[in-house]
């Protein structure tokens, strides 16, 4: 049987997520997970509310702690979801510097400092709303800062109420050409979960962008929830498994200390 580990949790240590590291060691326990990461929040955008509130220092402490009552059951990380916009990038080096984590994820929530949300695409049409967040992806990538790119089309969580369901084919260029920047720099590709329990249906990203990812050579996958409280923890982990062996992968991939770690599937 498969390992299932969550590698994109957030706990009350994210401004939007309610739960505790202990409480989510504890459900991780009860759902039969062999190991979390802990990607709370590093927001770089002042406009956001979770602006500053990112403590490594808590988290260590919380997730040591967690170690010492669970380290035999469970394998547990320290992470963070860092939000990138290239304005920010010397505050997110000096971060990243600053903080001996295991693994980082990259992920891209704002784009020119505009939130993408379901009015972002009240401003912009799909074609102008997609490209500009490519842009940023692909400038994300570019900096070679991160472990594994999170929810790769994360626009389509906010635009399929307004535009129906995503479709990549005109964003083919683009996306063709992040995945193979990641192949080449040896980027991992996150399977995220959380769109299966959402309106958009799929996981993130979309199974054509992850078979191509394949096609191109990437080898390296994170899975992950993105879970904000502990009733969405784990959950389609087993799922995404199967996603990936059908698009041809046979491991996944943990970062312990920012080093690669497989995991057959």
């Amino acid at each position: 049987m498969s390992l299932l580990f969550d590698d994109h949790v957030h706990s009350s240590m994210s401004p939007d997520a309610r739960d505790g590291v202990e409480v989510l060691c504890r459900t991780a326990i009860e759902r039969g997970l062999a190991g979390l990461a802990f990607t709370d929040h590093f927001d770089t955008e002042p406009a956001d509310p979770g602006y500053g509130y990112y403590d490594f220092d808590r988290l260590s402490l919380a997730v040591a702690e967690a170690r010492r009552t669970w380290g035999g059951r469970l394998q547990l990380l320290v992470g963070a979801e860092v939000c990138f916009q290239p304005v920010f990038l010397p505050r997110i080096v000096a971060f990243l510097r600053a903080c001996p984590l295991d693994f980082v994820l990259g992920s891209v929530h704002w784009v020119e400092h505009e939130f993408i949300d379901g009015a972002y695409f009240d401003r912009h049409s799909p074609a102008e709303g997609y490209h500009a967040y490519f842009v940023a992806v692909e400038q994300a990538v570019a900096s070679g800062l991160f472990d594994s790119i999170g929810h790769l089309d994360l626009p389509k969580r906010h635009s399929v109420a307004r535009h129906g369901p995503f479709d990549p084919e005109p964003h083919w260029p683009q996306i063709e050409r992040i995945l193979r920047l990641m192949v080449a720099q040896g980027t991992a590709l996150e399977i995220n979960t959380s769109g299966w329990r959402l309106a958009v249906g799929e996981a993130h990203p979309a199974e054509a962008i992850l078979r191509r990812y394949r096609e191109l050579g990437g080898t390296r996958i994170t899975i992950g929830a993105d879970s904000h409280r502990a009733a969405d923890l784990g959950r389609d982990i087993a799922r995404a498994h199967g996603l990936a062996r059908a698009a041809g992968f046979t491991h996944l991939t943990r970062f312990v200390e920012r080093r690669p770690v497989c995991i057959p599937l």
